[in-house]
């Protein structure tokens, strides 16, 4: 949120790092590109992924808006699914996340908010509901088990629970 939101999550996550900055915090999102929006406008990093045994090549783009870096992730499985962002089978979306949860956790690198990337000290990755409850996983198992993110945390925040990976046949 503000530029992709289904239910009170979206509302939450669009305050929530406004917040942050508030208190003195360095804030970074990162969220799925569904659409090219007018205010992005070339992409700040390329980067080629492996997601779930796959080569994956993606792009980001940034906006710097009330103190917080929104930055955001090309890949034509968001795209493809714009406005029907449950669309697929279980391990469609599943896939979408952990593509997701990869180019959050490379972000720091890649995109260099304010002339300068994240880095690695002092992190918190924030994971929303179970598209992105691999992103602890893979920080422990891909990152800091490699010696790498070894001062980052991650939080997964589970929202309205009863609907945790549940999509119509």
């Amino acid at each position: 949120a503000p530029f992709t939101k289904t239910g009170g999550l979206g509302d939450v996550m669009s305050s929530l790092p406004r917040k942050l900055v508030q208190k003195g915090h360095r804030v970074m999102t990162v969220s799925p590109m569904y659409y090219h929006y007018d205010e992005l406008h070339d992409p700040c990093a390329h980067v080629h992924l492996e997601v779930c045994g796959t080569g994956v090549d993606v792009e980001y783009f940034h906006l710097h808006r009330d103190g917080v870096d929104l930055v955001f992730v090309n890949h034509p499985a968001f795209r493809e699914n714009a406005g029907k962002i449950y669309a697929g089978s279980t391990m469609d979306v599943a896939w979408r996340g952990a593509l997701l949860s990869q180019a959050a956790l490379e972000a720091v690198w890649h995109v260099h908010c304010g002339g300068y990337p994240y880095g690695t000290d002092s992190l918190v990755y924030v994971a929303n509901d179970w598209h992105t409850a691999l992103l602890p996983v893979y920080l422990r198992a891909f990152y800091q088990d490699h010696n790498n993110l070894g001062y980052a945390r991650s939080v997964l925040i589970v929202h309205n629970g009863s609907h945790q990976g549940r999509l119509e046949p």
